[in-house]
């Protein structure tokens, strides 16, 4: 799951550059960027902006059916919690998680605990990128 946020990720990243027109001019540096892994690409983007890290984070989590039925509002609004979750427990990430997972289940978002996981590390790729090495 991570390596699939991380090239949806650098998918965006590279789309966004191509859209605002970026272009490199260096033939040393284009070079290297053909040679660069989505992943590499992903890891020296410039900090995208809060729209287009929520647009990945929805495209990750709806790439799991148990979100279908959640709006976009509470999906994000979940994702953010999450962070939060984390810096309270003093970005211990499996207690934030496991504390999200029963907080979903304790709400009656059952159906959205069990892909919690999905959810959890689409949120700390796209909110809270500081936790990634964690996952």
């Amino acid at each position: 799951m991570r390596n699939q946020t991380r090239v949806l990720l650098a998918a965006a990243a590279v789309s966004l550059l191509a859209a605002t027109g970026c272009e490199e001019t260096d033939d040393a540096t284009q070079t290297t960027n053909a040679a660069s892994t989505p992943a590499t690409v992903a890891a020296n983007a410039p900090e995208a902006p809060e729209e287009t890290k929520e647009l990945i984070y929805l495209l990750a989590v709806r790439g799991n059916p148990a979100f279908n039925d959640a709006s976009d509002a509470e999906l994000l609004e979940l994702g953010h919690l999450m962070c939060d979750i984390i810096d309270d427990v003093d970005g211990d990430v499996r207690a934030a998680q496991l504390a999200m997972t029963i907080q979903m289940v304790s709400d009656g978002l059952d159906h959205m605990a069990e892909a919690a996981g999905h959810m959890f590390g689409a949120a700390v790729v796209s909110f809270c990128p500081e936790y990634e090495d964690q996952l």
